[in-house]
């Protein structure tokens, strides 16, 4: 969950910035709690929609890029 912003703020030039906490569970609890940090990188879309699932029909989660040799068809919009 950290290489993926590392590796898009170094070939894209974002500024995204990277934390390690213990666990996945503890994240997604501090992101419900709306403290940092504010997003996931490198969650697969299947643990995102099993995990989140209060927060995807609430528009609480917002996918901002899709990494992978082909896009999904549940994120059409998303690049």
């Amino acid at each position: 969950m950290v290489d993926f912003p590392r590796l898009t703020n170094a070939i894209l030039g974002h500024h995204f910035r990277s934390a390690r906490l213990a666990s996945t569970p503890q994240l997604n609890q501090a992101m419900e709690r709306g403290r940092r940090p504010q997003g996931v990188g490198g969650l697969g879309w299947a643990a995102v929609k099993a995990q989140c699932r209060n927060g995807l029909p609430r528009k609480k989660i917002k996918v901002i890029a899709q990494f992978g040799f082909t896009r999904s068809r549940e994120l059409r919009d998303v690049p």
